[in-house]
């Protein structure tokens, strides 16, 4: 068990340069250690970006009650656009970033195929990811090289 406190410290060492108005969490021992995963995603038509790096499941919707693990898409019209409280992860999945809906009222959709709800299916640079109506186009998603 030696080598995953050395990938723990790790990638707390990778987490303390990032931008200092994030707040982070230190990965728990107990959770297998992927490489965290760069994701830029685009506002439908716009140059709006959205990015992040996905250690962990990611909840995208509205309004929660934990914000430091939610990614609240209020302020991008999820109102208007059919996007759930609760709508979809994403998350690190062995060699992919997946996403997951959550069996939502407007669905969730990968480039225009709408995806059953609490499947896992994989991401990839260039797709359109619809929750509910508001598109995101993906224009990174790659694992971010690990710091030795």
């Amino acid at each position: 068990m030696g080598a995953d406190l050395s990938k723990t410290e790790s990638f707390d060492y990778v987490t303390s340069q990032l931008d200092q108005s994030l707040t982070f969490k230190s990965v728990p021992q107990t959770t297998s250690v992927l490489p965290p995963w760069l994701v830029i995603f685009r506002l439908g038509g716009s140059t709006q970006t959205i990015e992040l790096q996905v250690q962990e499941r990611m909840l995208f919707g509205r309004l929660s009650t934990d914000p430091t693990k939610t990614i609240d898409l209020t302020p991008y019209g999820a109102n208007g656009l059919g996007v759930s409280r609760r709508h979809a992860l994403i998350f690190p999945h062995k060699t992919n970033l997946v996403v997951r809906d959550l069996n939502s009222t407007n669905g969730t959709f990968i480039n225009g195929y709408r995806l059953p709800a609490n499947a896992d299916y994989p991401l990839q640079t260039n797709d359109l990811l619809e929750i509910g109506k508001l598109g995101l186009h993906i224009e990174l998603a790659v694992p971010m090289a690990s710091k030795s």
